[in-house]
């Protein structure tokens, strides 16, 4: 019990008691201005003492709890992301078809993350220039005003050139307008969308293409959905190079086996 003396003078009475758990102080509990406007007493100061003791208990126990219910969420999330992987491994064995594999995975993963629009960007024969693949969503929502780029133009280029993931919020794109580097479409600035990722297809041999996300919610995406977005970026781009792989294969098989047929 003690009076401040740097406190002001409407301040006529004060009291602090530190809320410790054993040797670790976790807040505190400050009382100014006793109604009957006298002094503390000490059997004010022991019951607040008390009322402290419980209060860091109770603090303690709400942070322990937190923690728990957080490992819990992210322990879920990890264990629905592996459920959808494995779901999305079995589309690719099932199907040799670039096109019906990236329809249903992207499809898949759009209805996991509630997003709005998605689409899928591939290098052409010249590794050169990305053309739009797939777009999923609202048909008026084009992400972009043009359905192609070249490497290192726009978001879409620069995410292919550096094999690095890219997010942009539109509201930041809408305060400085005079920044056209992104070649977002009038519908997407103007519309309900809040925020875009791009993320890198990447094979063995470099990136393939470019994956486009983006959804209307104000919240961002958080760290769980963004490594999931990774590692279905970095999947779905091992499946491409792979299905692509798989065609050469049989298309040399079958010169081969033209060859021979000729040949005899």
């Amino acid at each position: 019990q003690h009076r401040d003396p740097t406190s002001p003078p409407q301040m006529i009475s004060f009291l602090g008691v530190p809320l410790r758990l054993g040797e670790l102080q976790v807040g505190q509990i400050y009382l100014t201005n006793k109604i009957n406007g006298l002094e503390f007493t000490s059997d004010d100061q022991r019951i607040i003492e008390t009322l402290a003791s419980y209060a860091a208990v109770a603090i303690s126990n709400a942070r322990i709890y937190q923690q728990i219910t957080e490992r819990a969420r992210v322990l879920t999330r990890r264990n629905e992301n592996l459920a959808l992987l494995n779901e999305l491994a079995s589309i690719l064995v099932s199907s040799d078809n670039i096109d019906q594999v990236l329809d249903k995975v992207l499809s898949q993963v759009m209805d996991y993350l509630r997003l709005d629009v998605g689409e899928i960007y591939l290098r052409q024969d010249d590794g050169r220039v990305l053309q739009i693949a797939l777009h999923q969503g609202s048909p008026e929502t084009q992400l972009w005003s043009r359905s192609q780029f070249s490497v290192g133009e726009g978001l879409v280029g620069q995410t292919a050139e550096t094999s690095q993931m890219s997010r942009i919020e539109i509201e930041s794109v809408n305060k400085a307008p005079q920044n056209d580097s992104h070649f977002f479409s009038q519908e997407t600035l103007t519309g309900c969308l809040r925020q875009v990722v791009c993320l890198p297809l990447s094979g063995r041999r470099g990136v393939l293409g470019v994956l486009c996300v983006a959804s209307c919610e104000t919240d961002p995406f958080d760290d769980l959905e963004m490594h999931f977005l990774s590692a279905i970026s970095a999947w779905v781009g091992m499946s491409i190079e792979n299905l692509r792989l798989n065609i050469q294969q049989r298309r040399l098989a079958v010169l081969e086996e033209r060859e021979r047929i000729g040949m005899d």
